[in-house]
């Protein structure tokens, strides 16, 4: 519940695997997605915590992150008052329908191009579901609380806000209901290509001989991809 006349801004904040705790070895192993991320490990997003210090140059605003369980006292951390457990979806849709529906509340989402979805298309999902205004931030600072919308947060590559070591403590004692896993995605293991199949060709002959011959190779790698 905010608390009276303070503005709230919700961080959606993205947590990102760092294993795959199944054996994805076997050629026809390919495992749900429930099931290889239902026992991993979680780091939060950097472009999630450059959201959060953007919410916290909202004068006075109630910054309250809203994510999968396993990061939530990361979020605390970085400077969240508080936090609101949803479940992992692999689906923008999917994730958008967990989301706290409060209607004058303004949502920061950080741009996130290595999740499982782009803060991108989920900003527009969520933005859409909820009937808000969509803005896209990418300059120094936000300079007031827009109720009813949602701020797609561009990730310049700058540092977050330093976290104070005074709220780990406080971070520490917080507990969250576990929230569930749930995707359409199976995971396979990527091939890697042989680097020792790679062309080893020389060009040679006059201008006119060497550009037949980039053509060929040119539709070679085309036809390789």
């Amino acid at each position: 519940m905010a608390s009276p006349g303070r503005p709230r801004v919700l961080v959606y904040v993205q947590a990102l695997p760092t294993s795959v705790e199944v054996d994805l070895s076997g050629r026809n192993s390919e495992p749900n997605f429930e099931r290889c991320f239902k026992n991993s490990d979680f780091v939060m997003a950097h472009s999630s915590k450059l959201a959060i210090s953007k919410a916290l140059e909202l004068s006075g605003a109630e910054v309250v992150a809203v994510g999968f369980t396993p990061i939530l006292r990361e979020a605390l951390v970085q400077g969240a008052s508080s936090a609101i457990p949803v479940p992992l979806c692999s689906d923008p849709i999917d994730q958008s329908a967990s989301f706290p529906q409060e209607a004058q509340s303004q949502i920061l989402i950080g741009e996130c191009l290595d999740g499982f979805f782009t803060g991108a298309s989920f900003a527009g999902v969520l933005a859409l579901r909820l009937g808000f205004s969509l803005e896209v931030w990418d300059g120094d600072s936000l300079a007031e609380h827009r109720p009813s919308n949602v701020t797609l947060v561009k990730d310049n590559c700058g540092r977050p806000k330093m976290p104070d070591i005074r709220r780990i403590r406080m971070a520490v004692s917080h507990s969250f209901t576990s929230q569930g896993i749930s995707g359409k995605f199976r995971v396979s293991k990527k091939e890697q290509r042989d680097e020792r199949k790679r062309s080893s060709e020389v060009l040679i002959g006059n201008l006119e001989e060497q550009s037949v011959a980039l053509r060929k190779r040119l539709r070679r790698a085309l036809g390789a991809v």
